[in-house]
């Protein structure tokens, strides 16, 4: 036991924040209660006859101050710290509800969510199975196939070679790719069902690239291009690496907007101008720095049972 006037260093529980408590929530405090009630840092007791003094503790207290306590008080004390380290802290979210409503009604096998602002991540969670066939629950950790997510990732390496001064956002693509020089636009087909092709009225921008108003398109959206798709042109993948030479505008460069292969064409630029592969250029340049290590264009084999298989649509079958 302590003598008078002997100093009791704090306990770990009695570095807790502690709320003044208004009578009744003692043992009720939620799991926001910090933001609610003034803070009290107890580092260290100091035993003395007298009422309980806990001015020194608020936390506008200068550093190195000790607070001062009548030992009559003292279990009382570390009764009401009890209770607030003893209160479980919300496990829940309003948010783990929806993903779980989504899961309930069918419309999908399972789903994970995240959010972060500036601070971190601030929520995480997951729902319903990875695997129909096996009922493998849903985790956070599950690899999951981010389609044209990677277009987003390609944009950062081209960014990074902006900032590096290697590339300029405003230069046309050809002065890294010179096969795309002579870049034509795609008007129509004539009776014979053949292409009517023009030169295009400029060059074709790394910018217009980036913001898809480069005229090239996606051939499953776009009537023409699908079309002359059908006459056996188009990007040519045949030495590993694709060429789109053959590969018209649908519209002049800037002159419009509409989604389609421009950020295929930027890997390919990366590729150029870093002498790197684009997955070895994300994997050192993008994912290491951010401690992204299960991001592959190719899910290694040891990492297979984390990925997500494809499972067919409940609501349409495919």
């Amino acid at each position: 036991m302590a003598v008078e006037g002997e100093v009791v260093p704090a306990y770990p529980v009695l570095g807790l924040p502690m709320p003044c408590l208004p009578p009744g929530r003692a043992a009720s405090l939620g799991g926001h209660w910090e933001r609610h009630f003034a803070q009290v840092q107890l580092i260290g007791l100091r035993w003395r006859d007298g009422p309980l003094q806990l001015k020194a503790g608020i936390s506008e207290r200068k550093e190195g101050e000790q607070v001062v306590i009548d030992h009559r008080n003292l279990l009382t004390i570390i009764w009401v710290l009890a209770c607030v380290a003893c209160t479980p802290p919300e496990v829940t979210s309003p948010l783990d509800a929806v993903l779980a409503s989504g899961v309930e009604t069918g419309r999908i096998p399972g789903v994970i969510a995240m959010a972060a602002n500036s601070d971190g991540i601030i929520y995480q969670g997951a729902s319903g199975v990875r695997d129909v066939a096996s009922n493998t629950g849903m985790t956070v950790d599950t690899i999951v196939r981010i389609a044209s997510m990677t277009k987003a990732v390609t944009s950062v390496a081209i960014m990074q070679l902006v900032e590096q001064g290697k590339i300029e956002l405003d230069q046309p693509v050809s002065v890294y790719m010179p096969e795309l020089t002579q870049v034509r636009v795609l008007e129509g087909f004539d009776a014979d069902n053949m292409p009517i092709l023009r030169a295009a009225k400029s060059p074709v921008t790394i910018r217009q690239l980036l913001t898809h108003t480069s005229g090239y398109v996606y051939d499953i959206w776009n009537e023409n291009a699908a079309r002359y798709a059908t006459t056996g042109r188009g990007a040519n993948t045949s030495d590993g690496r694709p060429d789109f030479t053959d590969v018209p505008l649908a519209f002049d460069p800037g002159s419009k907007w509409e989604y389609g292969i421009s950020t295929d064409i930027l890997g390919v630029l990366v590729e150029v101008v870093s002498g790197q592969s684009l997955d070895d250029y994300f994997r050192e340049h993008i994912f290491a720095p951010l401690n992204m290590p299960d991001t592959y264009f190719i899910v290694p084999e040891g990492k297979c049972l984390a990925l997500l298989p494809l499972t067919p649509s409940r609501n349409r079958g495919n």
